[in-house]
């Protein structure tokens, strides 16, 4: 099982799970006004919560830079609270997803920190450093042969989306891992 699968279920798992959740959403509804029918209807409108409660792509953009201080200032936790509200206020912003994922992959969580970087890739299928962060996740994880084929992408991307230095990247992560496969045998 990798770390990019997301799971199977039973139903009766899943039943449990969301009766589990229940009290946490109700609340988390109650502090953030989504009980608010209007405001639910505005986003099932395609609405994003950020433009509901009026705040401006200025304001967006300090906040995302508040978060990039937090993380080059080692405070990763500051950092995540901030992209994971940026990413609930504007979930097209692609650059707010792939900062949160970068908290997690900081912090060791490997698992989900691809998951969000295939989020982000998602909507961004071309982007070279996504696929890169994806590999780096993998290799974390010690899912070898899936984080060399990751790579693989990256390179074939790279000469109509990236660069020689992302090349280069890609090509060292793969020297790194065929070294460390060859240590294991």
């Amino acid at each position: 099982m990798s770390i990019l699968d997301m799971g199977t279920h039973k139903q009766e798992q899943i039943v449990e799970a969301i009766k589990a959740a229940a009290p946490i959403v109700q609340e988390a509804l109650d502090k953030t006004g989504l009980q608010d029918k209007e405001f639910v209807k505005m986003m099932q409108q395609g609405i994003s919560p950020a433009d509901i409660i009026g705040l401006t792509e200025e304001e967006l953009n300090a906040l995302f830079t508040m978060g990039i201080q937090f993380m080059n200032a080692g405070q990763v936790e500051k950092a995540r609270d901030i992209f994971e509200t940026l990413t609930m206020l504007n979930q097209d912003d692609n650059r707010f997803t792939y900062a949160l994922a970068t908290t997690h992959q900081v912090d060791g969580n490997f698992s989900l920190a691809a998951k969000l970087y295939m989020m982000f890739l998602a909507m961004e299928a071309t982007n070279v450093e996504g696929y890169l962060r994806v590999s780096e996740c993998l290799m974390g994880a010690k899912e070898f042969d899936e984080a060399i084929d990751t790579c693989e992408i990256a390179i074939a991307l790279v000469p109509e989306y990236g660069t020689d230095a992302q090349k280069a990247h890609a090509e060292g992560l793969i020297a790194t891992i065929n070294d460390i496969k060859a240590q294991q045998e």
